[in-house]
């Protein structure tokens, strides 16, 4: 649950009248805050607008209503990230795709399917063979449109963005909107776990935690940070695989 605080400058007239004529806030929203961070909240002023020439300053108690995402059009890919950090020892594919439904969003349970995570394993397994357009001629489709947009599905706020509007422009270097947008609490890393280049193939054999078997500093895998949207949201660094990040998922909306 969240905390939001909206405060109305008397000197704006933004104070708009509700029910029984009392003011009604909720059209300025001017900062959230978490139940547990309440330190930013200031009753004195804001923006250097001292408290006094407020009307009201009302704090609120917000339960995400997330049992009804809103904004996954039908056939959409569907992007979220895990709750928890894994090493390199994903298991492989299998064990990857089975993180991914076991941190499915209760949320989105019902309302997607196909859920696998979104990582390159092997040259005849990459982020690019996800989508039903054989782009690389290998043979190899998944079961995500390839023209349809790729939606990031914030598991905290049950909220939605775009970032890209196929998976063509997914993989073209720059994404619409960076992947923090899947968590409402950021992780304590920018890494997650991809193995990929920029245009979503297997970056090396060298890089990749020996098939996301191996979770000790022998190996090393690839990461994307989930703060960019150049090249770096996918193809960002490399790191020893003993390290924990998130993985990010991927689902269709039914």
């Amino acid at each position: 649950a969240y905390y939001g605080y909206w405060l109305v400058p008397s000197v704006h007239g933004y104070a708009d009248r509700g029910i029984g004529g009392a003011p009604f806030c909720a059209s300025n929203i001017t900062q959230f805050y978490s139940q547990n961070n309440n330190s930013n909240l200031n009753y004195d002023s804001y923006n250097y607008i001292g408290g006094w020439k407020y009307l009201r300053c009302r704090v609120c108690h917000y339960t995400p209503t997330s049992d009804q995402p809103q904004g996954l059009p039908s056939g959409s890919t569907v992007l979220f990230g895990t709750l928890s950090n894994y090493n390199g020892n994903l298991g492989g594919r299998s064990g990857a795709d089975a993180i991914c439904a076991a941190e499915l969003p209760s949320a989105l349970s019902g309302k997607v399917s196909d859920v696998k995570a979104f990582i390159s394993v092997a040259s005849n397994d990459e982020i690019r063979d996800l989508h039903n357009n054989d782009s690389d001629v290998d043979g190899v489709i998944g079961p995500y449109e390839s023209t349809s947009p790729i939606i990031a599905y914030n598991r905290g706020w049950g909220t939605t963005v775009q970032i890209a509007s196929s998976w063509q422009t997914l993989l073209d270097g720059n994404i619409e909107q960076p992947l923090s947008n899947l968590w409402s609490v950021q992780p304590p890393n920018v890494d997650w776990w991809s193995g990929s280049k920029t245009d979503g193939s297997l970056y090396s054999t060298s890089y990749y935690c020996n098939g996301w078997t191996n979770g000790t500093a022998s190996y090393l895998g690839y990461t994307g940070d989930k703060n960019a949207t150049s090249t770096g949201w996918i193809f960002y660094t490399n790191r020893y695989c003993n390290n924990s990040y998130r993985l990010v998922c991927v689902a269709k909306a039914l």
